[in-house]
């Protein structure tokens, strides 16, 4: 009876560790040092991919112009119609999303301070500011996108018969979005 004990004890015993497995600290160190390198990573990269999307962006602008591609007025105006409502969408995004981080990093600086904790009420500050000039260079393309895509409908609007470039139109106006984006 003894003996059929342990066995049960054991095969529970094992049936748990099965289904829900002990952490190997080693393991859980690695993983992690492995996210905190893998965002490092990101955050060093970032800067760059940005500087590749404009390069990108600008490169497509040039081509775009030299070969020459054109479309309709109709189509200038759908096409820019779009990128008004999309821009207008961004904008009010950017203004939610950071005004909400803005007031989550400045409950957690009045905690801070309350705690009397200045190291990290310095680095929530510090932070705040970078969010703030994030969210005003997004603020700034969005705008740019917006008022190049609103430019370029007199145009089209007073000519229906003519067509227009299409680098013009369409591939700079969504490069400042993607800017915005980007940032």
């Amino acid at each position: 009876m003894v003996n059929s004990r342990r066995t049960a004890k054991s095969h529970s015993a094992l049936k748990n560790a099965i289904l829900w497995p002990e952490p190997y600290p080693a393991r859980d160190g690695v993983a992690k040092l492995m996210r905190k390198i893998e965002s490092t990573r990101i955050q060093k990269a970032w800067p760059w991919l940005i500087v590749l999307a404009l390069v990108l962006a600008g490169m497509t602008y040039l081509i775009l112009s030299h070969i020459g591609s054109s479309v309709s007025s109709s189509a200038v105006i759908e096409l820019d119609k779009d990128l008004i409502s999309t821009n207008g969408l961004m904008i009010a995004f950017t203004g939610i999303i950071f005004t909400g981080m803005l007031a989550e990093i400045r409950f957690r600086t009045e905690r801070a301070i309350q705690t009397s904790d200045q190291q990290r009420a310095n680095r929530l500050e510090r932070t705040s500011k970078a969010l703030r000039k994030t969210a005003l260079a997004s603020f700034l393309f969005f705008a740019l996108s917006l008022s190049d895509a609103i430019g370029n409908l007199p145009g089209p609007l007073s000519s229906p018969s003519s067509t227009f470039s299409l680098a013009t139109t369409f591939v700079l106006p969504v490069a400042l979005m993607v800017g915005g984006w980007s940032i």
